[in-house]
């Protein structure tokens, strides 16, 4: 029972951090577990309160995701009624150049047979046309131009704020990973009573929380903020499967990692994805090991894990009965095709290492990344 009351305290403080980060889904799920904690704890009052609470936020959820179905399908209903006014818009534009084209035809016919009449009358007539004529196209010429002009320029701008908010919403898909994993991992140690891995992790998980959090808000952070959530998320994936693999981060000595910005959060998901489909697979301990190198313009960085492959980790993952998606590395690509719109900012390039005999020893991932300059700080 004590255990019981401990994973309580525990679930009542993920509730907390779930509350204030909104994140329904995972109260949804907490306050299922919180019903059933407390439904062993014979507090069958706070049970049903529980039990309550997960179905109200289980049917928030159902009704946020068939608002944005039919957001999706009023944007859709939208482009589609745009397009056909633009193809109305269209055969009206023809239709009047056929209008004008008729006219033109006819005009034409009377300044002809006026010819025949009034030469010297007929000349000067068109030579005054042809000078309005020309001073008219000309000055619609550049006033189109002139609207071409602001026109792409409010799609940039646009295209521009689209990208903003689409990075900041991946931004916060990314933040709940981190958070519940680790929620789980102080949980089970509770539960097992090991009090001082709880603490060591529950400091640490802390320290990591406030570091996504504050890096969140900005689109570059420095290498060394990037580099200490990353050492942060490591030392928390060490404890949580006990010491199954060992890593090392090492940054070339002439690179200044208070002067170097990178997008935040852009190396994590290359490793945890290491270690969950490379390392944690392997019967010995494993070794991770991350290099941070220049090059012009800006930064490599090379992950390298002695894991069981990329070939053999894919038979294991077909052969599970429940087949987890990659969120983190599948967010990550997004991220990066949003920020490779503006101009090339990362790439990625993924290497199978293999032994003599042609036998997988681990992955190599070089992930380069095109850097801002920042000022250090003293």
């Amino acid at each position: 029972m004590k255990e019981y009351a401990k994973s309580k305290g525990s679930l009542e403080e993920a509730i907390a951090i779930a509350e204030k980060v909104k994140m329904n889904e995972e109260m949804r799920d907490t306050y299922l577990s919180l019903a059933r904690v407390s439904d062993k704890l014979s507090n069958h009052i706070e049970a049903y309160r529980y039990q309550q609470l997960h179905t109200a936020y289980a049917d928030s959820v159902r009704s946020k995701e068939r608002t944005s179905q039919l957001t999706e399908m009023e944007v859709r209903f939208e482009s589609e009624r745009k397009e056909k006014e633009n193809q109305l818009l269209k055969k009206d534009n023809d239709l009047n150049k056929l209008y004008i084209g008729v006219i033109t035809i006819s005009f034409l016919s009377v300044v002809i047979i006026g010819f025949l009449f009034f030469n010297r009358q007929r000349l000067k007539i068109k030579s005054t046309q042809a000078l309005v004529e020309s001073e008219k196209k000309l000055m619609e010429a550049e006033a189109k131009n002139a609207q071409l002009k602001q026109a792409e320029k409010l799609q940039r701008e646009f295209n521009k704020q689209l990208a903003d908010v689409e990075m900041k919403a991946l931004k916060a898909q990314m933040n709940p990973h981190f958070i519940f994993n680790s929620l789980n991992s102080i949980n089970w140690y509770i539960i097992k009573a090991e009090s001082e891995k709880a603490s060591l992790y529950l400091t640490k998980f802390s320290k990591l929380i406030r570091l996504i959090l504050d890096n969140s808000n900005y689109k570059i952070i420095s290498l060394d903020q990037e580099m200490s959530a990353l050492r942060l998320y490591l030392d928390l994936e060490v404890l949580r499967f006990n010491e199954k693999f060992t890593y090392n981060i090492s940054i070339q000595p002439s690179l200044n990692p208070l002067a170097i910005g990178v997008p935040p959060m852009i190396i994590q998901p290359f490793v945890e994805n290491a270690i969950w489909h490379g390392l944690l697979h392997k019967e010995s301990v494993g070794k991770l090991e991350i290099q941070i190198d220049s090059m012009p313009g800006g930064i490599q960085c090379i992950i390298t894990d002695n894991g069981i492959g990329r070939k053999k980790a894919a038979e294991l993952k077909s052969k599970a009965a429940d087949k987890e998606k990659s969120y983190g590395m599948n967010i990550t690509r997004d991220r990066l095709d949003m920020l490779n719109r503006e101009s090339t900012v990362a790439s990625i390039e993924i290497i199978d290492l293999e032994d003599e005999n042609g036998q997988p020893v681990g992955t190599k991932v070089i992930v380069k990344i095109v850097s801002a300059e920042l000022e250090p700080e003293f």
